[in-house]
């Protein structure tokens, strides 16, 4: 994940250049909006974040990393997401052995930080 101070997005993400303050709804479209504007029950692949190397590296030991597929459970505070596999990257990609029934909380204004492409 790209990092707020600077580091750089996944190379070769589509989704690696992502403009501040652009409105997304989600539905329907390939480019990437902040996890909190996903429905409840709706899926996405992460491709940004904007957060601090701390959080970065702490969300990404827990399985919140570039290409990683998420699902909404609950929007609000806290922001709960099911945390699924990795998809595509490389020649061997990780998939998650809990078969996507990890969930992790987030504070409200964390998941808003952290940006996807909905899956349809």
């Amino acid at each position: 994940m790209s990092t707020q101070d600077g580091h750089a997005a996944t190379p070769g993400s589509a989704c690696a250049n992502v403009s501040t303050g652009d409105a997304c709804a989600c539905a329907g479209t390939t480019e990437p909006c902040p996890l909190t504007a996903l429905r409840p029950g709706q899926t996405g692949i992460i491709c940004e974040s904007r957060l601090s190397t701390n959080d970065a590296a702490l969300l990404r030991a827990m399985g919140l990393c570039d290409h990683a597929t998420v699902r909404l459970c609950r929007l609000g505070e806290p922001c709960v997401v099911a945390v699924g596999g990795v998809r595509g990257v490389g020649p061997n990609p990780k998939d998650c052995t809990c078969g996507g029934s990890c969930r992790i909380g987030l504070s409200r204004p964390l998941a808003e930080r952290i940006f996807v492409t909905a899956l349809a």
